[in-house]
């Protein structure tokens, strides 16, 4: 019986190790200047449409790349409320 509740005790682990949310787990970040549309969806959040709004104002930059987290917020639709903060914890400005 021992052995038993051991097994299920390292499946229950390995599976809560492969199924971390926890806010402490660090997951590197992508690049906000590379992120495609299925990329940048966010569940209930950013949906496809948003998601190629996203896209089209990136490319609109003098540089075609966002410089700055910063510049998500002026995307019309993003702002600086939830769908920006989720955006921010999901991708960064990578360094060319």
């Amino acid at each position: 019986m021992a052995k038993r509740t051991q097994e299920a005790d390292l499946q229950q682990y390995i599976w809560d190790v492969e199924h971390s949310v926890s806010p402490t787990a660090s997951a590197p970040k992508g690049d906000i200047n590379t992120a495609s549309v299925d990329m940048l969806k966010v569940k209930n959040l950013i949906g496809p449409k948003l998601a190629k709004e996203i896209v089209k104002a990136r490319e609109a930059q003098p540089s075609g790349r966002f410089t700055s987290m910063n510049d998500l917020g002026e995307v019309p639709g993003i702002g600086y409320g939830s769908r920006f903060d989720a955006l921010v914890s999901k991708f960064e400005v990578h360094s060319t």
